[in-house]
């Protein structure tokens, strides 16, 4: 037809679609559990998708080179020798990642057996099955502390516990019914406590980070117009083992609340390291992710050495509980991975960095890997006074994460000034604070400690060569009290100047 657009097979792009961008973040045992539910009549939508996912999964897990377009999949996919059509291939691959989507959807469901209970228990429910209802009800209650407390337990507690006490009423139980309306009543507090945490926590982060007073927030207001030492004395004295977790959100709570408190601070770290055992994996990951994100606000202060040396016990501590990721189920991030090196980098522990480097690089992506273990190796080189290797180690790294970025480069500056390289520490310098008006991706606090560590840099650069004169102890003052980054070494460099 006159003036009709022909779209060519050659304009589907394999690797920007959504199917391919889902199947990469897959691992085997979820490729193969995948092909099993596609190859389901239960949930096949009336078309087999097999034969797509078999040619897909050959690609797998990078989906990538000159073979995985769109011409050569059509091929693959027809019969006869003849390639299937344009039409065929869209209309195949959008139906595989709907399906995809619904098997996302239901492995997440198997995580979550407090909602399978309740649908489960409502369905017999409705069928006048009481009996084989409030058994799995009982099951689940039984079962749900065994994997600790967060609050995934707690939505799994609650919603099997609201549909026994609808079956007790049911069964013509009024008393046992009302035993478990004044436990559920309580679950409601422990789970509110529970929850709230985690938005505190977030309104608290953002607002310290970017310098930001959160004002009219209704669950931040509700907390700071309560006496929260009561409730506090309250669960005390109930010290059940829901009570007692509850203390630990609520001391959580307060802490996040008057942020610059360090006696706050002591004191949630240690009720929560005295009852972490009651906890899931995942909040204990939390929790000591929060306790060492508290630490760093400590650093950026003139309490600057303690803070680093506590921030150095707790990374070990997690390390111990196998606990050194944020999140349990989540892939090991190069920053994550980064974050304890820097930390042994600035106590000067090499040999720490070392076994750490050995034990903990091989659980990066690898994808991220070569990128996170040159970072790791030009650290220690530059640490143990190799700078020249530091140097040529930063040439080869690319593609980090864009916070490393800024950790790379203030290390090429260091090297520059260690190397009395002048032109490449005014360049290098100049070339930073060209990087930092760019890239505003990051917190304020973030960024104003680059930037304070770029003054700072360039003033000990032209001391050196002596082309200004600089009242130290002033200097020494204002960095111990500010957040600039590498103040460590700042103030070593300054200490030597000095002598």
């Amino acid at each position: 037809m006159k003036g009709k657009k022909v779209t060519k097979i050659s304009a589907i792009s394999m690797q920007n679609s959504k199917l391919v961008k889902l199947l990469k973040t897959f691992t085997k045992i979820e490729l193969r559990e995948f092909q099993k539910f596609v190859e389901s009549p239960y949930f096949s939508p009336g078309r087999d998708l097999s034969g797509l996912l078999k040619i897909l999964k050959k690609y797998y897990p990078g989906f990538a080179g000159r073979n995985f377009t769109a011409e050569k999949i059509s091929v693959q996919l027809g019969k006869n020798g003849k390639p299937a059509g344009k039409s065929l291939l869209k209309m195949q691959l959008s139906e595989l990642y709907k399906m995809a989507e619904q098997f996302i959807s239901l492995e997440g469901w198997k995580t979550q057996p407090g909602l399978n209970t309740y649908f489960f228990a409502n369905l017999c429910k409705k069928k006048g099955l009481y009996d084989m209802a409030e058994a799995r009800i009982r099951k689940e209650i039984l079962n749900s502390p065994e994997t600790g407390i967060d609050w995934r337990y707690y939505q799994n507690y609650h919603f099997s516990r609201v549909e026994l006490l609808n079956l007790l009423f049911l069964k013509d139980k009024p008393v046992e019914a009302i035993e478990n309306l004044n436990v559920l009543s309580e679950t409601v507090l422990h789970q509110f406590l529970s929850f709230s945490m985690r938005y505190i926590y977030n309104l608290i982060f953002f607002s310290v980070g970017h310098n930001k007073v959160m004002e009219g927030n209704l669950l931040l207001d509700f907390f700071r117009g309560q006496d929260l030492s009561v409730l506090l004395k309250m669960l005390e004295r109930k010290n059940d083992v829901y009570s007692r977790a509850s203390c630990v959100y609520l001391l959580f709570i307060i802490m996040q609340l008057n942020y610059s408190e360090d006696e706050r601070y002591y004191t949630f770290k240690e009720t929560l390291l005295n009852s972490i055992d009651l906890f899931s994996d995942y909040e204990k990951s939390f929790f000591l992710q929060t306790i060492l994100l508290r630490t760093e606000y400590g650093m950026s202060g003139r309490d600057h050495k303690k803070y680093t040396e506590e921030s150095f016990e707790i990374i070990k501590y997690r390390l111990s509980k196998n606990l050194y990721k944020q999140y349990p189920d989540a892939p090991y991030t190069s920053v994550e991975y980064f974050n304890p090196l820097y930390i042994a980098f600035i106590l000067k522990d090499f040999k720490w960095m070392k076994d750490y480097a050995a034990r903990y690089l091989p659980e990066v992506p690898e994808e991220h890997r070569y990128a996170a273990g040159k970072l790791s190796e030009a650290f220690l080189k530059f640490g143990t006074g190799d700078h020249k290797s530091a140097l040529k180690i930063i040439s080869l790294i690319t593609g980090l994460p864009f916070l490393l970025n800024y950790e790379l480069k203030r290390l090429q500056l260091m090297a520059y000034y260690e190397l009395n390289m002048t032109d490449e520490i005014f360049y290098g310098a100049d070339a930073f604070k060209a990087y930092l008006k760019s890239n505003k991706n990051v917190s304020d606090v973030y960024m104003q400690s680059n930037i304070g560590f770029v003054k700072y840099f360039q003033l000990l650069a032209r001391c050196k060569l002596g082309e200004v004169d600089i009242m130290f102890e002033n200097m020494i003052s204002d960095i111990e009290g500010s957040g600039v980054a590498s103040k460590d070494w700042l103030l070593e460099k300054i200490s030597e100047i000095m002598r």
